[in-house]
């Protein structure tokens, strides 16, 4: 190759930074403690990291590059700028997520560097073959199914926190909406690249690739250790939400409280205390009042269970007509006629 590049470029690294994407979308979505609390946790700074590096990577490259009529980027740039084209797609989803969940923090910090990404990228597709190079197509081809299978993500995502109260379960309309989606995608995709295939077998020199071409393969130690600890993430993340998930608020309430304890015999400063109090009445409230609607429910339904049939069945139409009324209530008051 023209100039070495370097090994964070690596499919081991795409992969395991990712992973680490993947894992923090999946966190911010179905973790509780997660979506909760507006912090920049480590798993953030790693999706930040690899893309400010490319970008910092890709403008000193074009900064010192010699520019002429018509030239190529060097493969340290398709590499550089096809992270770039990835983070400009995979952030935008996490930007949506820290938004929805009203994370000021998160999403700051993930704007900035999506916003930087972005403009980057368009300058260099506006100005590609005069002021900017001309960057190698086969490398953009994952960038641009990301793009896609992004959006098909991205609805489903946002379908699922606004419908279904962050549960596990998913819809069949959310699920519905993936599909289709996700169809129009891969069918754009693989449409526009057997259209740009060359038809020519000499022509075939290079086949489309996943990711930016790079000496390093997955077989290489660094890369594989990249994967691993890539994969690792993922599970990790998995673990904490079926654990979450898992998690009764009584449960949450006594850890909570434990926490608080220590906090407090540890000596910290006042604020944090008044912190730990704070949260520690959150839960505590939320527990008092899952158990008052739960002996309620419990009451009100053997009341039910021991009225007669006939009671039973006159309550029933009685609930059925008032329903109907205060809807029909309801709609007309709302077009103004009450």
């Amino acid at each position: 190759m023209a100039e070495p590049v370097s090994s964070i470029y690596g499919p081991g690294a795409i992969i395991c930074w990712l992973c680490t994407v993947l894992a923090v979308i999946l966190s911010w979505t179905f973790n509780r403690s997660s979506w909760e609390h507006d912090t920049i946790t480590t798993d953030l700074v790693a999706c930040l990291l690899l893309p400010a590096v490319a970008l910092v990577h890709l403008i000193y490259e074009l900064a010192r590059a010699e520019k002429v009529e018509n030239w190529k980027a060097t493969p340290t740039m398709d590499a550089a700028f096809a992270v770039c084209m990835m983070f400009a797609s995979v952030g935008t989803t996490l930007c949506c997520l820290a938004g929805v969940n009203s994370h000021k923090r998160r999403t700051a910090s993930t704007l900035l560097f999506l916003v930087a990404c972005i403009i980057t990228v368009i300058t260099i597709i506006s100005a590609s073959g005069s002021k900017c190079p001309t960057f190698d197509k086969d490398n953009l081809a994952f960038p641009l199914t990301l793009d896609g299978c992004n959006l098909a993500g991205l609805a489903l995502l946002l379908w699922h926190i606004s419908n279904q109260r962050r549960q596990l379960t998913i819809g069949f309309s959310a699920w519905l909406i993936f599909f289709i989606i996700t169809c129009m995608t891969l069918g754009y995709t693989l449409g526009t690249q057997i259209g740009l295939y060359p038809h020519d077998q000499t022509e075939r020199d290079h086949a489309l690739r996943l990711f930016p071409q790079t000496p390093y393969s997955l077989g290489d130690i660094d890369q594989a250790v990249a994967v691993g600890i890539g994969v690792l993430t993922l599970l990790f993340c998995v673990r904490d939400i079926v654990l979450d998930v898992r998690t009764s608020v009584d449960d949450e309430f006594e850890h909570w409280k434990v926490r608080c304890m220590d906090d407090i015999e540890s000596g910290n400063t006042e604020v944090e205390t008044l912190r730990w109090k704070t949260a520690l009445e959150v839960i505590d409230k939320k527990a008092r009042f899952q158990r008052t609607r739960k002996r309620h429910r419990k009451r009100e339904r053997d009341q039910w269970e021991a009225l007669p049939e006939g009671l039973k069945v006159v309550f029933k139409h009685l609930e059925e007509k008032r329903d109907g009324s205060s809807r029909i209530a309801a709609r007309l008051e709302e077009s103004g006629f009450l």
